[in-house]
């Protein structure tokens, strides 16, 4: 796998995408009919990538009033008011691009504890992302290819 960039990939997990305004009881909503998908991508009016939310940040901004009261401040206001996906969204979003060597995205997606990585073009539209399974199935077929 060492000479393989991302593109060699495809196809990516799809991605589900909003747009910055998206009320949380419609991303409820794409969750549950989506129950393999653990991230929403959040977009801007150009459909440039802006944000994540994952399924555990959505739960608990619906269940808020279980959220410990030790918890950070900041986080706690965060998740008890957010009413649209630019309020909850996590705009620190690592991403990678088809042209990227895979040892460098997968040392990436271990160091930082990642299982998918969103794929975005030079402008940061979302292609879909990159997961553990695609690599490891990429990886299994070689070794597989090689044992015979």
């Amino acid at each position: 796998m060492i000479k393989k960039v991302v593109n060699e990939f495809k196809p990516y997990e799809p991605a589900i995408i909003v747009e910055e305004g998206s009320l949380i009881i419609d991303m409820v909503k794409m969750f549950i009919e989506h129950p393999p998908m653990h991230h929403i991508c959040v977009v801007d009016n150009n459909g440039k990538l802006k944000g994540l939310i994952n399924r555990k940040r959505i739960f608990q901004a619906v269940f808020s009033h279980h959220v410990a009261a030790d918890s950070m401040i900041s986080q706690l206001y965060t998740l008890h008011t957010a009413e649209k996906a630019e309020e909850l969204m996590i705009s620190y979003v690592l991403t990678v691009q088809e042209n990227e060597n895979i040892n460098d995205v997968i040392k990436r997606m271990i160091d930082n504890d990642l299982n998918e990585i969103p794929v975005v073009d030079e402008e940061r539209n979302m292609l879909g992302f990159l997961t553990t399974i695609h690599i490891l199935e990429k990886w299994w077929e070689e070794e597989k290819n090689d044992q015979v």
